[in-house]
């Protein structure tokens, strides 16, 4: 079985706190693509959050 592969939308701040055990990071640079991106991102299905009630 292969290497686990993650993505993940990070900022800057939590980059530099993990950077060491981040092995490999490739930055965004925001363009009508990504924010493509981020809008169909939004529109799945949140069917694993679980909500607390108070």
């Amino acid at each position: 079985m292969g290497a686990l592969e993650h993505v993940a939308l990070l900022t800057n701040r939590v980059i530099d706190v993990s950077r060491r055990s981040l092995r490999r990071h490739f930055p965004v640079v925001r363009g009508a693509a990504f924010d493509d991106l981020l809008g169909k991102l939004d529109r799945i299905p949140d069917a694993g959050r679980v909500t607390r009630q108070r």
